[in-house]
């Protein structure tokens, strides 16, 4: 992977689970987990007006270095906003980079 492309600080957040009252576990928060450097292209966008209030929605990748500590399940933080990752990961190289697909989850 050519480290020149990581120019970006990415905070991972960790799902924390909890019983409901069935005994299912939920997800209820995200805590921060590790923060890495990776490669930030934004790939999509739109932005919607409903009822007066506008919404706005990024589509981002991500190339970063290959890790096997995180997961689909994880969120990430990237200038302040929160994303959800969309798609399982693509796998670029023998154990190189991870090519991450995210969605915006704030509203502005």
């Amino acid at each position: 992977m050519n480290s020149n492309i990581l120019k970006y600080k990415i905070m991972f957040k960790e799902p924390k689970t909890t019983p409901n009252d069935y005994g299912d576990k939920q997800v209820t928060t995200y805590s921060d987990y590790k923060e890495i450097l990776a490669g930030v292209t934004v790939t999509g966008g739109n932005k919607n007006t409903i009822d007066m209030e506008l919404f706005l929605s990024d589509i981002i990748q991500l190339s970063i270095r290959y890790r096997t500590d995180i997961d689909e399940t994880y969120h990430l933080i990237y200038k302040n906003q929160e994303y959800q990752i969309m798609n399982p990961f693509k796998y670029v190289g023998w154990h190189d980079t991870i090519v991450i697909t995210a969605n915006l989850l704030e509203l502005s």
